[in-house]
C-alpha cells in the first residue's frame, strides 16, 4: 500500500503521543492529534498542513492510542469505527479484541512485537534506575539491589544494575530461568533472608509481594521502584505510614524518554503499513 495515502489519528495527552504526532508530521504523513479522546468533548485536535477532515477516506484510518488500551476507555469513539479503521495500541483487553473481531476492524497490539517489547523494556529499565537514583541518597555503584520478576523488564533492569556495579539479586519462580553470572536467584521473596540489606528494590511483578511483614524488615533508607501495572505489587499505604520511599512508576517510556519511545512506535507502524 502507499503509506502516504492513509490518515493517522493519534490520541492521548502524554508526551510520547505528542512526540509521535510530531514525528509523523516531520516525515510528511497525514496526521491529526487529539488530547481529548477519553471524553465526550473531542475538540482539541491539531492537524498537519495537508490533513483535511472533510475529505472522503481513500485509504486506511490508523487510530493510535496510549498504552494500555481498554475498550471502555474509548467507547465514545466506536460509533465512528468502520472496516477502514486500524486500531493500534498495546496490552489490549479481551473486550476490545472481541469488539474488533465482531466488526471486522483491523487492530495491532504492539506488545505482540518482539522488537517493540525488547526496545520498550530497555527504556523502562533505564527509566526505573534513573527514578531510583532520583529518590535515593545512595549511588547504584556499590549498592545491593533486589529485582522482583525476571521478565522482559526485570532482566533488563538486573543487567543494567550489574553493569553499574550493584550486587544484584533476583526473585523469579521459574525453575529454569537463566540469569547470568554473579546474580543470586530466589524462587520467592520468603527465601530472601537478608532483605534488610538491600538499598534498592525494583518490582516488576503484579502480585502483592512487598507487604507489611516484608516491608517492616527493610532498612530505613531503602528505595522501592514499582513498575508493575496499577495498583502494583507494593503496599503503598504501609510505606507512606512508616516513611518508606516507594514509587509506583507506570508508563516510564512516555515520561522518561518520550522521543525515543515515540520512534519505536513509529517504526512499528511504518513497517506495519509497508507490509500491507
Amino acid at each position: 500500500m502507499n503509506i502516504f495515502d492513509d490518515r493517522i489519528y493519534i490520541f492521548g495527552d502524554d508526551s510520547r503521543q505528542l512526540a509521535l504526532f510530531n514525528l509523523f508530521l516531520e516525515k510528511g504523513y497525514n496526521a491529526a492529534y487529539s488530547t481529548d479522546c477519553f471524553s465526550n468533548d473531542n475538540k482539541k485536535i491539531k492537524y498537519s498542513h495537508h490533513f483535511y477532515e472533510d475529505n472522503l477516506c481513500t485509504g486506511t484510518d490508523f487510530l493510535i492510542f496510549p498504552i494500555p488500551l481498554k475498550k471502555r476507555s474509548i467507547d465514545n469513539l466506536f460509533p465512528f469505527a468502520h472496516k477502514n479503521n486500524y486500531i493500534i495500541g498495546g496490552l489490549f483487553d479481551k473486550e476490545l479484541t472481541a469488539f474488533c473481531n465482531r466488526n471486522n476492524i483491523c487492530y495491532y497490539d504492539l506488545y505482540l512485537s518482539k522488537n517493540f517489547v525488547t526496545s520498550n523494556a530497555k527504556i523502562t529499565a533505564e527509566g526505573a534506575i534513573f527514578c531510583a537514583m532520583q529518590n535515593s541518597t545512595k549511588t547504584i555503584s556499590g549498592s545491593k539491589s533486589l529485582v522482583i520478576g525476571y521478565g522482559n523488564c526485570g532482566c533488563k533492569i538486573a543487567g543494567m544494575l550489574k553493569c553499574m556495579n550493584s550486587e544484584v539479586h533476583v526473585i523469579e519462580p521459574a525453575k529454569k530461568t537463566y540469569i547470568g553470572r554473579n546474580i543470586r536467584l530466589y524462587k520467592n521473596i520468603t527465601e530472601v533472608r537478608n532483605i534488610h540489606r538491600f538499598d534498592f528494590i525494583f518490582n516488576t511483578a503484579p502480585q502483592k509481594s512487598l507487604v507489611d511483614d516484608i516491608l517492616c524488615r527493610l532498612k530505613k533508607n531503602a528505595t522501592i521502584i514499582d513498575i508493575a501495572s496499577a495498583p502494583g505489587g507494593t503496599d503503598f499505604d504501609y510505606c507512606k505510614k512508616y516513611g518508606i520511599c516507594a514509587k509506583l512508576c507506570p508508563g516510564i517510556p512516555g515520561h522518561y524518554a518520550p522521543d525515543t519511545a515515540a520512534r519505536i512506535i513509529f517504526n512499528e507502524i511504518v513497517n506495519l503499513k509497508r507490509e500491507g
